[in-house]
């Protein structure tokens, strides 16, 4: 059993936004310092470590064997739209109910933070145990035996008693390469540590358990993708109505980037939202970004992706951005001036993009 030794940092005269900005760097190794250290264990951890450890502490109210396969990409962009599709995505909101409850009334930064601190698992990961020190020596040990065999070995044909018998003759004792062993120095022994031990680098690893709550957790920020691009942040806290709250342009383009990155990276990235309550539209963030006139998300998503999944993507009903950019300011009651002094029109006129208009969209998406 590990001895914790206690921490006598006088971290109390840090101020409040370096100690906050201390415990979110340290992630869930902060749990450790608040155990030998008194003060900082009464100091409120940061909202994504603590929904962080929330969420590990949750189990699956189905069992994880009984749990509905989840689609790649490419199977939901040539599946048609139907009710089963919906479920498929949505299947997460039942089998992991206790989690979904909490996940819902935190913020989706929050969420983003609780997802990239929990460690990653991979099944085909083996862990090595003892003492880095000894296993150190081991490997020096069989470097020994490696470098003594190359340099004496014979070529000339021998018997299997006579082989055994030189072999023997060729290796320094056990005992003379332990006195080689702690003849090296601090630095010529850490080069025989594994690269993996503890000694060189100590992290948190991931199990059976932290793997199924990031996958949960992964659906979980996917499903809110559309209500981040449409400029809210929507909790839900208890069985009580959505709660909206309003994000600038900026705020929603650094959520939707934390969202494509790699770390997280939400399956249907930047291409089409493959299913939603209003049916298949065929919307991609791009053409939504456009609708809800976000200029910066649009700009930077026609930097960063092709052509295909942006300036030339239409929705189900034929629309392009200019489109859906158009009859979105009509639907808020924009006056002719409106349009004439509308940044994204402009924006997208000079890409060239057509002006026709379609719309329907099944009646505006229910709106």
């Amino acid at each position: 059993m590990r001895t914790l030794h206690k921490c006598t940092f006088p971290f109390e005269l840090l101020d409040d936004d370096t100690l906050a900005h201390l415990l979110k760097l340290l992630g869930l190794d902060a749990l450790r310092l608040r155990q030998v250290n008194r003060y900082l264990s009464t100091v409120s951890l940061p909202g994504g470590i603590a929904l962080a450890l929330k969420v590990l502490k949750c189990r699956p109210n189905y069992r994880v064997d009984h749990h509905k396969p989840r689609l790649p990409a490419p199977a939901c962009a040539m599946i048609k739209w139907d009710r089963t599709m919906l479920d498929l995505g949505l299947a997460h909101r039942i089998e992991w109910a206790s989690l979904v409850q909490i996940i819902d009334a935190a913020p989706i930064n929050t969420v983003i933070d609780a997802f990239l601190l929990i460690p990653k698992y991979t099944r085909a990961k083996k862990r090595q145990t003892g003492c880095p020190e000894l296993r150190g020596e081991v490997h020096f040990l069989q470097d020994c035996v490696r470098k003594s065999t190359n340099r004496n070995r014979s070529t000339s044909p021998v018997t299997t008693t006579g082989a055994t018998k030189r072999k023997a003759e060729w290796l320094p004792s056990l005992v003379d390469m332990e006195h080689m062993w702690h003849g090296l120095s601090n630095e010529a022994q850490r080069e025989y540590i594994p690269p993996d031990s503890p000694q060189k680098k100590a992290k948190l690893e991931g199990s059976e358990h932290t793997l199924h709550v990031r996958a949960a957790l992964h659906k979980c920020i996917e499903a809110r993708l559309w209500d981040v691009i449409c400029g809210y942040d929507v909790t839900k806290r208890g069985g009580n109505d959505p709660v909206k709250v309003s994000m600038s342009n900026e705020h929603v383009l650094n959520t939707v980037k934390r969202m494509f990155a790699g770390d997280v990276h939400v399956h249907n990235g930047p291409s089409s939202f493959f299913y939603t309550k209003y049916g298949w539209l065929g919307f991609t963030p791009y053409l939504l970004a456009a609708e809800r006139q976000n200029l910066p998300l649009v700009k930077h998503l026609e930097e960063t992706c092709s052509r295909s999944i942006t300036v030339d993507s239409r929705s189900q009903a034929g629309n392009n951005a200019y489109g859906l950019s158009k009859a979105y300011l009509k639907t808020m009651r924009s006056t002719p001036a409106d349009l004439e002094a509308s940044e994204m029109l402009r924006h997208l006129a000079e890409l060239g993009l057509s002006r026709r208009t379609k719309r329907d969209e099944y009646v505006a998406w229910a709106r």
